[in-house]
């Protein structure tokens, strides 16, 4: 591992205080090598396949005679992500490395990041609040986070049979995403309505009362009418990043599913395969709103549950 070409502008770019704070902590071997791995692999799965070279890069070098860990190694493993990186904007740049640090559980690192963002001055002597963009939600990222996974297995569509209840037909996985879409809003500080949302999810995904498992409403975009306090109701246009863990023990923290308006959906029981929007995970199980109505409206799950599917929106 013997080029750092991109380092220096990658430090322009981020900063030289927030590049200096990371070379900082491995100097002082608080981010030791088993946290650069992990750190590396993050980064690896913002890239394009095609492009996923930092980890395997770094595992080589460490292979070779003479290798140290140290900050020269730091150097190259940022240095190879940036040169692949398609760069939106510093403030997505950050919230990726940020996330990156946070998954190798380097917690000093992201608290001392995050005061770096905030006290950071754009070149125009703006601060680093996001722009609009001409966007209404202000508080979505620009893009949705790639989020590490296990590889996928194959699994039956998700579906059940309707009790007396607001859910109509095997459209339980409409009805789930349509509350972790709602709750993103309210995180973004904006109401919607939850049935409106629901039919307008299973008119572009679900027109025939078909089961359908949540990944098949990856990339779907959907009118959702939303209001604030301020400037009443609006219609916007978003779209559905779902993306699928089959490692359903809980390894993202509350902290940073909030921050990221990231939201979960479960896969339970293989016999009758039913999606549940989470509303918290308890340590124990996770905590559910059904599409039943009032026969078990929060269900507790754990052993029955075989999939994780994470949903993020982005307004377009």
């Amino acid at each position: 591992m013997n080029s750092s070409d991109y380092f220096e502008e990658f430090e322009e770019y981020v900063g030289k205080p927030v590049a200096d704070l990371i070379l900082k902590y491995v100097r002082v071997y608080k981010l030791k090598e088993e946290h650069a791995e992990s750190f590396a692999r993050y980064l690896d799965k913002q890239l394009d396949e095609e492009d996923q070279v930092v980890k395997g890069k770094f595992n080589a070098a460490r292979r070779t005679n003479g290798y140290t860990y140290g900050t020269g190694v730091m150097k190259c493993i940022l240095s190879d992500w940036f040169e692949k990186y398609e760069k939106k904007n510093r403030e997505e740049t950050m919230r990726i490395l940020i996330a990156a640090f946070e998954s190798a559980e380097i917690k000093p690192l992201v608290r001392e990041l995050k005061e770096e963002e905030k006290r950071y001055v754009q070149p125009s002597g703006k601060s680093s609040e996001p722009e609009s963009n001409g966007k209404i939600i202000t508080g979505l990222p620009s893009t949705p986070l790639n989020i590490p996974l296990q590889k996928p297995k194959t699994a039956g569509p998700t579906s059940s049979e309707p009790y007396p209840s607001n859910q109509s037909g095997p459209v339980c996985a409409s009805h789930a995403i349509g509350k972790a879409i709602l709750k993103t809003l309210d995180l973004c500080k904006f109401d919607g309505d939850q049935e409106l949302i629901i039919k307008a999810l299973i008119k572009e995904v679900q027109p025939n009362q078909e089961p359908r498992d949540p990944d098949e409403f990856h990339g779907k975009e959907v009118v959702v009418t939303i209001a604030d306090q301020t400037k009443g109701k609006t219609d916007v246009k978003l779209r559905l990043n779902v993306q699928t863990d089959w490692e359903t023990i809980p390894h993202l923290t509350p902290e940073y599913l909030s921050e990221n308006k990231i939201q979960r959906v479960i896969r339970d029981d293989r016999s009758y395969p039913h999606a549940l929007y989470v509303d918290h995970y308890d340590g124990q199980n996770y905590i559910c709103i059904n599409s039943h109505g009032v026969n078990n409206p929060y269900p507790a799950r754990n052993g029955t549950v075989y999939a994780v599917d994470y949903i993020q929106i982005t307004e377009i």
